[in-house]
């Protein structure tokens, strides 16, 4: 059902609705889960007009869920704004980064359609100890220290309001990066000093500040995106930003050579096969080319339910990512967190019940039993 619930919503995001797939109570329930998991909940209302068939309540969860994105979205912006202005005018070099580096170069209408579940910052490492104190003075406390950032979160908005939506009162965490990149194994594509290099003064949300080329977003996108299908974390909102930003790149070929054939296959693989035609003309089959035959078939292979936090667990994803984090043990562990999470429900939103680490995974000695039993029997 769920591989139904997505080929459905791939169709919805191309404007394909010319009939009713009289999906039945349990499909409906699959669709807006797969919506959900896949953020693109928000981008479904005005498709509603043309689907007047479809029910009343699933109406409902998405015009609700457009609406509370949109709250989410502006809150994020304005909590953003105010961080890189009190750094700016205090000398600190920092960087919006991801969907917030999205605000300076897509309009506000387009920018509130897609779910931001943190605002990413990159900081210069020698002022990383006063942006450090920006953060405790406007209100913020260290949460974690993860593999790729340091994140904190907001004295108050620590709880989650709603499991069911993008709420603006869920967890609003500001992960903190001295570098910005994404490792692949023991292989690691660092942006860093690109990204500093390519910032230009430009206006964030209202606020005058220093943003990353358009080229070097898109590139940072074009990673994690990969590294998230790869890992098993992927969503359609990653590929649709991919598409949507590409307009705007100067020399897409340019940006497609500076990123390993392997690597960038893993994203664009499946934004060819889910919304076809959005890349530009024989992109797929030359990196298909270059990639060679296993590197082209672990990227066909990916897939909007196996590749996402729609399969939670799997054997194919434990192997995958005991392969992935052989070398970096805390990675491992907190990867293992989220394979063993107990509920589906949980690996929807970044909040604070996913088990973070190897230390709350353990504590649930019958669940990770129970766990290995179904991936042994059942994969």
């Amino acid at each position: 059902m769920l591989h139904l619930a997505c080929e459905i919503l791939t169709d919805w995001l191309r404007h394909s609705v010319a009939h009713d797939p009289d999906l039945g109570e349990e499909g409906w329930s699959a669709l807006l889960t797969a919506a959900r998991v896949h953020g693109v909940g928000p981008r479904l209302a005005p498709i509603l007009e043309e689907a007047p068939w479809v029910p009343p309540e699933i109406v409902g969860w998405i015009e609700t869920e457009a609406e509370l994105n949109r709250q989410r979205v502006g809150r994020l912006c304005s909590e953003g704004a105010e961080i890189l202005g009190t750094a700016a005018s205090r000398g600190i070099r920092v960087l919006p980064l991801k969907g917030l580096a999205l605000s300076a170069h897509l309009s506000s209408s387009e920018i509130e359609r897609r779910p931001m579940a943190d605002l990413d910052l990159l900081v210069c490492p020698g002022d990383a100890a006063a942006h450090h104190d920006v953060l405790i003075e406007l209100g913020y406390r260290p949460a974690s220290t993860k593999a790729k950032h340091d994140e904190y979160l907001p004295e108050t908005g620590r709880r989650v309001a709603s499991r069911e939506h993008e709420h603006p009162e869920n967890p609003r965490p500001v992960d903190v990066h001295v570098r910005c990149g994404e490792d692949f194994a023991r292989t690691r594509f660092d942006l860093t000093e690109a990204i500093w290099s390519s910032a230009q003064p430009s206006s964030v949300c209202g606020v005058d500040a220093p943003v990353p080329g358009i080229q070097e977003v898109w590139t940072h996108l074009l990673l994690h995106a990969a590294w998230q299908w790869w890992f098993g974390g992927g969503r359609m909102v990653q590929l649709i930003d991919l598409v949507e930003l590409l307009p705007q790149i100067p020399d897409p070929a340019a940006a497609l050579g500076e990123i390993d054939p392997r690597i960038a296959l893993l994203a664009l693989s499946p934004t060819e096969r889910l919304f076809p035609g959005r890349l530009p003309s024989g992109w797929v089959e030359e990196l298909e080319e270059r990639a060679g035959r296993s590197a082209t078939r672990l990227a066909a292979g990916l897939d909007p339910v196996g590749s996402s936090h729609l399969t939670a667990r799997g054997r194919s994803r434990l192997l995958r990512i005991l392969k992935l984090h052989r070398d970096h043990p805390r990675r491992l562990a907190r990867a293992m967190g989220y394979v063993f999470a107990p509920q589906i429900d949980e690996m929807l939103i970044n909040h604070d019940r996913v088990p973070k680490g190897a230390g709350r995974t353990l504590s649930y000695p019958g669940l990770w039993l129970w766990h290995v039993a179904n991936i042994m029997i059942r994969g």
